[in-house]
């Protein structure tokens, strides 16, 4: 019988997820994303990050959006359905300060986090946004 302890799971591999992170944010999620193995790009302004997400799509995996940024949880909502529509492929999670963490089971909407809740509960959310891009590239 074999043994799994919850600390075998605390630190994720280096090099776990593979592709671009596009990040609209007023915080520092480099660090977080990165040792996930993301390469991350930076973006001050979320129209900017949709038109070169649009121009070239290639190795995007997430797509990560602070809802301030984008004025507000329903308009960053409507944001990352819209993504998802032209681009499906591409995990979204929204980050918003005034909400709790959704990890719902849903394969056609945001994941939701609270960024004060933790790094690690941004890791996980990420984790959980990425679950089916393997699945596909699996297959």
């Amino acid at each position: 019988m074999q043994a799994i302890h919850p600390r075998d799971f605390a630190e994720s591999p280096r090099n776990l997820h593979r592709g671009r992170a596009v990040v609209v944010s007023a915080t520092e999620s480099e660090p977080c994303l990165n040792a996930l193995g993301l390469q991350v790009e930076p973006y001050a302004e979320v129209f900017t990050a949709f038109s070169d997400m649009l121009d070239d799509p290639s190795g995007l995996a997430l797509f990560v959006l602070d809802c301030d940024c984008a004025g507000g949880f329903g308009a960053a909502q409507r944001l990352g359905k819209r993504l998802q529509g032209y681009l499906p492929r591409v995990a979204v999670v929204l980050l918003t300060k005034s909400g709790t963490t959704s990890l719902q089971d849903q394969r056609d909407g945001p994941v939701v986090v609270n960024p004060t809740q933790g790094w690690p509960t941004v890791q996980s959310a990420v984790h959980h946004a990425l679950r089916d891009r393997y699945i596909w590239q699996d297959a």
